[in-house]
């Protein structure tokens, strides 16, 4: 007799391999019997990897992180990109002790400078009723002669 004709359903054993588009991002093989990662730990991998994860979706966090599998746990992170020297952490917090020194004699010479102009207003003030009080008495006496 001839040849059989193929079956109308797939074997079970085939069944047991999810279809294409159920399978995860990435295209390794072994990937399709490990766990997905959670966000946290793709987000964890390309922060170690200097990677800027801001605004990336799973499947892109996925990416990186097999990027970063590719080329090892860590790559150099893009110019710009490394954390400062010892002798640049100093030099900043030294510019910011500068600059903080610089906003507190500033503040202490506004202060000064508010002092003086009250001590000069109450000094006119005095002046003002001095002057007041003596006109008045002269005006007295220019009633009493």
């Amino acid at each position: 007799a001839g040849p059989s004709p193929p079956p109308p359903h797939p074997p079970p054993a085939a069944a047991a391999v999810p279809p294409p588009a159920t399978a995860p991002a990435s295209s390794d093989p072994q990937a399709a019997t490990k766990p997905r990662l959670g966000i946290k730990e793709l987000r964890a991998i390309c922060h170690g990897a200097g990677i800027n994860t801001v605004g990336m979706e799973r499947g892109q966090l996925e990416a990186a992180a097999e990027e970063v599998r590719k080329r090892g746990t860590y790559f150099d992170p893009p110019p710009g990109m490394h954390a400062p020297s010892e002798e640049e952490i100093r030099a900043r917090q030294e510019e910011y002790r500068k600059q903080e020194e610089l906003r507190r004699q500033e503040e202490y010479r506004k202060q000064e400078e508010e002092f003086r102009r009250q001590e000069e207003f109450r000094k006119q003030e005095g002046l003002r009723a001095r002057q007041e009080e003596l006109r008045r008495r002269q005006e007295q006496e220019a009633i009493a002669e």
